[in-house]
C-alpha cells in the first residue's frame, strides 16, 4: 500500500509539472501578444510621416530636403530613388571676359565677350519696364546728331506718355535691338556705332515688312541696292544665314561697304528669329572678341 500510495504521489506531482509548464507556456506567448498589439498605435493608416511627399511622376516617396549647388540655387530629391537633381552647370568664363544673359518670354540665349565691352539689354522685354525707364532708355540710346533721332534729355521730358511709349517701340523701319554690345564710349542706336553688334527677335519672320526684309531682298526702301554674299552655316542646332558686305567704312543700311555681317538665325518652325548685326569690320581684337562671342553663343527657344 504504501509503494501504490507514493507512487500515486508522484504521478499527481508530474500531472501538476506539466500543467505548470504548459500554463507558463500560454502565458508568455498571450504576454508577447499584448506587447505586440501595444506598440501599433491604433489608425496607423491614417497618419502621415512627416516631411515626405511623394514626387509626381514616379511616385516614389522623398524626403523634402535639398542640397545647396556651389551656384547658390537649391536641388530636391526625385526620381525613384530619391536622390538629389543634378546641379546647374558653372558656365566657366575666360580670364578677361563676361557672360551676357538675355531673355524674354519668346528666346534666351547667352555669349561671352570682355569685361570691358559695354552692355545694354534694356529692350530685351523680359520684364515691363516703367515710363520713366523708357525716357532714360531713349536718352541714352538715342543721342548724338541723327535725322532720326536728334533729341536731348530734356525733349524727353516734355514727351507725354503716349508719346514716349510710340517711340519706345521703335519702328517698322529700324525696331529697337533686345540687345547691344560694343567697344566704343557708348551704345547708340541713332548713328553708326562701326564697333558694335545688335541682337533682334522677329516673330513670324516672313510676314513682316521690316528692315530686315529689304536687307533679304538686296535693296533697301530708297531703291539703293546693297552689296553683299550669302552663307549658310551652323550655331548650335540652328541653321543660320549669313549675308556679308565687302570691306568698307559705312553702314549696312546705307547700301556702300562696311565689312559687316548679319546673321539670320532661324528658331522653332523657322518663321521665328533671332538675327545678329555686326555693323561693319573691326580691328583684329575686335574680330577675334567677335570669333569668341559666336563660338560661345547659345540659344534656347522657347514655347
Amino acid at each position: 500500500m504504501t509503494n501504490k500510495k507514493v507512487a500515486s504521489e508522484i504521478a499527481i506531482g508530474i500531472i501538476l509539472l506539466i500543467t505548470i509548464v504548459i500554463g507558463g507556456i500560454f502565458w508568455v506567448q498571450n504576454k508577447e501578444s499584448e506587447m505586440a498589439d501595444q506598440s501599433v498605435p491604433p489608425a496607423i493608416e491614417n497618419q502621415q510621416p512627416k516631411a515626405i511627399a511623394p514626387t509626381e511622376k514616379e511616385g516614389a516617396i522623398c524626403t523634402q530636403d535639398a542640397k545647396l549647388c556651389d551656384d547658390g540655387s537649391y536641388v530636391s530629391r526625385t526620381g525613384p530613388k530619391c536622390e538629389f537633381a543634378q546641379c546647374p552647370v558653372a558656365q566657366t568664363v575666360k580670364e578677361g571676359y563676361k557672360i551676357v544673359e538675355v531673355k524674354n518670354p519668346s528666346v534666351q540665349f547667352s555669349f561671352e565677350v570682355p569685361e570691358k565691352w559695354l552692355t545694354e539689354t534694356r529692350n530685351s522685354g523680359e520684364k515691363q519696364i516703367s515710363t520713366e525707364e523708357m525716357r532714360d532708355f531713349l536718352a541714352d540710346v538715342l543721342n548724338g546728331d541723327s535725322q532720326y533721332a536728334d533729341y536731348t534729355r530734356k525733349d524727353f521730358n516734355k514727351m507725354s506718355i503716349n508719346e514716349i511709349e510710340k517711340m519706345f517701340k521703335g519702328s517698322d523701319w529700324l525696331p529697337f535691338p533686345i540687345a547691344s554690345v560694343g567697344v566704343e564710349n557708348e551704345i547708340t542706336y541713332s548713328d553708326t556705332n562701326l564697333n558694335q553688334v545688335d541682337f533682334y527677335f522677329l516673330v513670324d519672320f516672313d510676314t513682316k515688312k521690316t528692315y530686315f526684309n529689304e536687307v533679304i531682298k538686296g535693296v533697301n526702301a530708297d531703291g539703293v541696292k546693297f552689296e553683299g554674299t550669302w552663307a549658310n552655316s551652323v550655331i548650335g542646332d540652328n541653321t543660320v544665314d549669313i549675308f556679308s558686305t565687302p570691306d568698307g567704312k559705312k553702314e549696312i543700311s546705307s547700301g556702300d561697304s562696311s565689312g559687316g555681317k548679319i546673321y539670320y538665325i532661324k528658331l522653332n518652325n523657322t518663321k521665328d528669329m533671332l538675327i545678329m548685326n555686326k555693323q561693319a569690320m573691326g580691328d583684329d581684337q575686335f574680330e577675334k572678341d567677335f570669333a569668341n562671342l559666336i563660338q560661345t553663343l547659345e540659344i534656347k527657344a522657347l514655347e
